[in-house]
């Protein structure tokens, strides 16, 4: 609470040096050049605007939350449609149509327009949603079609705004009636972002209640120039310029600056390691080689059983699928399960079927050959990996597994063991795994306590 006064004491006094400084702008603007100033300050917001959206495209490594790309769209087309009011004061060459104060109004507030609804947007956008590369081209597809549109309708109709004349702000009511929508939108737009900072103490949504708070001042004043006050007609153009800098400085900050000061401390923290790692290395080796075999079986095998995990094993069977693609080898899988293991758990307890499941490991592995591999595939399944071995090898490498547990289970347990074959059943290590699985279920229904090699189905006449 207490930093949260502190930042509202520092935003008042920054917004009274902005004003001082539009009022002290305002005393001497007769002194200035006023097409010159007017190019200057829209050419100024126009670049702001468009780094605003190219900062939030590039910063997809940063982040792909939708509410960073809808702000970002709607500053491409504040961007457009302020450099079309640049252009289309009277005091400079026709742009496309003869220059009038009408046009240029209909793009000034059509800019502030689309500014406001970008900030209201971007605010309502739930911080955890994300974004794909295809949605983030429809965004920009749309605010490009948006702006296309509102350009098309300024060029034909922007006669029915209004005009500026002697200098003065008069506004239409037209003109008045989106200042009013737009200043509505920010309103919202800063309610939002105060919420969202609340709730999360995210930097960026603190800077943003900033920026819609001096972008609602630009557009109250805005709003006040409708009644003829060439004062605050100054002011709307200062406070959106100082909203737009505000706006690039936040997301420059958060997307750029920040990241590559991580990236800073990351690669410092690296020329330390590489410094010291001869150092470390040799006061640690012995712990560091435990460590590194500890975390490699962590990674690599079932923890209870001491097969092989079921993603290590699926990428040993790629291995040996690769393998005998090109040696033109066949290789088998044996897909096998305990018997009844679901009531030997409830009968005898988990701690029991947990002993049979390591027995089951320990027996098999005396039976493989020395390059099979065995891994846990799921619950009470394993799965064996054969290379260069045949349906005909592999139900004889399944007999033995199938004798030793029979002969040597303690509780007694038998298995039953389904079998499938490459290339014979399968050209990958999926139909591999599916046909092995579909022939442990034969083995099951068939009586258990035995080996079924796979049977393709006959297909369907």
């Amino acid at each position: 609470m207490q930093a949260t006064r502190r930042e509202f004491l520092y935003f008042s006094l920054f917004y009274a040096a902005v004003t001082l400084f539009g009022t002290g702008l305002y005393v001497v603007h007769d002194r200035l050049p006023e097409v010159p100033l007017h190019l200057a300050g829209e050419v100024l917001a126009t670049t702001l605007s468009l780094g605003v959206f190219l900062v939030l495209w590039y910063a997809s490594q940063w982040s792909e939350r939708l509410e960073h790309y809808v702000l970002g769209v709607f500053f491409l087309g504040v961007a457009v449609l302020n450099l079309f009011y640049a252009l289309s004061v009277p005091a400079l060459p026709d742009f496309v149509l003869a220059n009038s104060s009408a046009k240029a109004l209909f793009f000034w507030v059509g800019g502030r327009l689309f500014a406001a609804a970008g900030l209201f947007c971007g605010g309502m956008t739930g911080e955890t949603r994300r974004t794909t590369s295809a949605l983030r081209y429809l965004l920009v597809g749309l605010g490009l079609v948006a702006t296309a549109a509102f350009t098309t309708v300024a060029f034909k109709f922007g006669s029915v705004l209004g005009s500026v004349s002697s200098g003065t702000a008069n506004l239409s009511s037209t003109a008045g009636n989106i200042e009013l929508i737009a200043a509505l939108l920010t309103g919202g737009a800063a309610v939002r972002y105060a919420l969202k900072y609340l709730r999360s103490g995210e930097l960026l949504y603190l800077m943003m209640v900033r920026v819609t708070g001096v972008f609602l001042a630009s557009t109250v004043s805005s709003l006040l120039a409708i009644h003829g006050s060439e004062f605050f007609n100054y002011l709307a153009h200062i406070y959106k310029l100082v909203a737009f800098f505000l706006l690039f400085h936040a997301i420059f900050l958060v997307a750029v600056k920040e990241p590559f000061l991580r990236l800073l401390q990351v690669q410092e923290n690296l020329r330390w390691v590489n410094e010291n790692l001869d150092t470390l290395v040799s006061l640690r080796t012995a712990d560091l080689r435990a460590v590194n075999e500890r975390l490699r079986r962590a990674a690599t095998t079932d923890y209870l059983t001491g097969a092989l995990n079921r993603r290590y094993f699926l990428q040993k069977a790629q291995e040996v699928m690769l393998q005998a693609k090109v040696i033109r080898r066949p290789f088998s899988v044996l897909m096998m399960d305990i018997d009844g293991f679901k009531k030997i758990n409830d009968t005898l307890g988990h701690q029991v079927g947990d002993q049979c499941l390591q027995q089951l490991v320990i027996l098999a592995k005396a039976n493989l050959r020395q390059n099979d591999v065995i891994g846990r595939y799921g619950g009470d399944e394993f799965a064996v990996l054969l290379p260069q071995a045949d349906a005909q090898e592999a139900a004889s490498v399944a007999e033995r597994v199938i004798a030793a547990v029979a002969q040597n289970a303690n509780p007694p347990f038998t298995i039953s063991v389904g079998i499938a074959s490459f290339p014979q059943h399968g050209d990958s290590v999926e139909e591999i795994l599916a046909a092995a699985d579909a022939a442990l279920y034969g083995a099951k229904h068939s009586g258990r306590n035995q080996y079924f090699i796979y049977e393709p189905q006959p297909a369907a006449v």
